[in-house]
């Protein structure tokens, strides 16, 4: 009887060694995001097709909820103050932040959506 135990705790540690070789262990997961310091010694958000693919299918379906006359998230009363909020929030700790921003920007128009109360405002200031 002990030396079944002591031959299944020797396959139970063998297969642990090669599923930490291999990268399938439980310490060997990968991150939900990718960041790195910046030079600041800041954590940030890089830009990497990983990432620009889950922002803009986070973006799309945000879009299309409001398009479909749905409540905008994080108890924000009105889209144009969520959207506002989305852009403050990708102004810093994301790499290349212009480009996430004008996607948000530029998907709204594409669905035909009305300007966002800021970018109207800076539009007339431009124009005085």
């Amino acid at each position: 009887m002990l030396r079944i135990t002591q031959l299944s705790l020797l396959v139970l540690v063998l297969w642990s060694c090669t599923m930490t070789a291999s990268n399938n262990s439980i310490f060997n997961k990968e991150s939900f995001v990718d960041t790195k310091i910046n030079k600041q010694g800041n954590l940030e958000l890089e830009d990497t097709p990983r990432m620009w693919a889950s922002f803009t299918e986070t973006v799309d379906f945000r879009v299309a909820n409001e398009v479909s006359g749905k409540r905008p998230e994080a108890g924000k009363k009105t889209w144009d103050e969520f959207w506002l909020w989305q852009i403050e929030k990708n102004k810093t700790g994301r790499q290349n932040s212009s480009r996430y921003i004008k996607y948000i920007l530029n998907k709204r128009r594409d669905e035909g959506l009305p300007e966002l109360l800021l970018e109207k405002r800076k539009k007339q200031e431009h124009k005085k």
